[in-house]
């Protein structure tokens, strides 16, 4: 009797084990298959966040690019324009030493004397030489504006490279140069720096970010300074500007994404953010200093690496 109470106990506590452990092996199931859900809800917040943002930066990049347009058109018509005006005035001159050469055939010294001085083909000769030597100078400062254009237009470019960041500032300071307010000047103060690992291309869009806003924030008097030098660790450039300044209750919020201190629609808000990131990616850090009516100053700190 005593046997059977206490085999019909243990066979009682042996049910109450499988079905704690049947509801144990339930709940772990509906804990992995949560999980499950939930790594995948991650990824596709994650992917969609890296998709967002990539859409936010080739907006801010567009834009940029843009804010240049209007100055490279002019910097390139100007010389073509001169250039195209020179050469239909060599055409002229052309047609006038041609009928010249007609008048050689009939070796009539006076008659050549006559049409030389009545044409003016001494002079026609001089200007045609200066001509020329303008176009070419015109052509020369086409060169160096597509030679510009290149440089900055490695933004998308895959891959590092071992980039003098110095050839790099000169490049966007050309681009950005014709976005100054008439009067303001830029000023490059260029350290002797080492070559850095880095993604050209991508820097380049920081910088010009805050090249523009400088430009943006000083007037006709304004001053924009670009400085370079090496550091023990590494590489640091500095843009500073004696334009509006930013109030300090706003400097805590000027890397915010869509943050500006300008009208709705003069900027996206995303120049500053978008550099931080890329001097980020780098490895390195962005601090900015502002005061209301005095100027700004935003310093880059990139570490040297291998």
């Amino acid at each position: 009797m005593a046997a059977d109470l206490h085999l019909q106990a243990v066979h009682e506590d042996y049910q109450v084990l499988l079905a704690k452990h049947a509801a144990l092996a339930e709940s772990e199931a509906r804990y992995r298959a949560l999980a499950a859900e939930l790594e995948a809800r991650v990824a596709s917040q994650v992917a969609t966040i890296e998709r967002n943002q990539r859409q936010l930066y080739q907006a801010e990049k567009m834009a940029s690019v843009g804010q240049l347009a209007a100055g490279v058109a002019h910097e390139i018509n100007n010389p073509l324009g001169f250039i195209l005006s020179n050469l239909a005035t060599g055409r002229g001159y052309l047609r006038q030493f041609e009928r010249l050469s007609g008048l050689l055939e009939s070796a009539d010294a006076a008659a050549l004397q006559d049409y030389w001085r009545a044409q003016g083909l001494g002079g026609a000769l001089r200007d045609f030489a200066a001509l020329l030597d303008e176009s070419a100078e015109g052509a020369a400062r086409v060169a160096r504006i597509v030679a510009d254009l290149k440089a900055f237009s490695s933004v998308d470019a895959a891959g590092e490279e071992d980039a003098d960041l110095n050839e790099q500032l000169r490049a966007v300071a050309n681009m950005a140069r014709p976005r100054l307010p008439a009067g303001a000047t830029l000023t490059l103060d260029l350290a002797p720096l080492p070559r850095l690992r880095c993604h050209a291309g991508r820097l380049n869009q920081a910088f010009l970010n805050l090249l523009l806003n400088a430009a943006q924030a000083v007037g006709e008097d304004g001053d924009i300074r670009i400085a370079s030098t090496a550091t023990p660790g590494g590489i640091c450039v500095s843009v500073s500007d004696n334009g509006a300044g930013i109030p300090a209750a706003l400097l805590t919020r000027v890397f915010e994404p869509f943050f500006t201190t300008r009208e709705v629609g003069a900027g996206t808000g995303l120049g500053l953010t978008v550099a931080r990131d890329i001097v980020m990616a780098h490895g390195g850090g962005i601090a900015l200093e502002s005061e209301a009516g005095r100027g700004t100053r935003v310093r880059i700190e990139l570490p040297r690496r291998s």
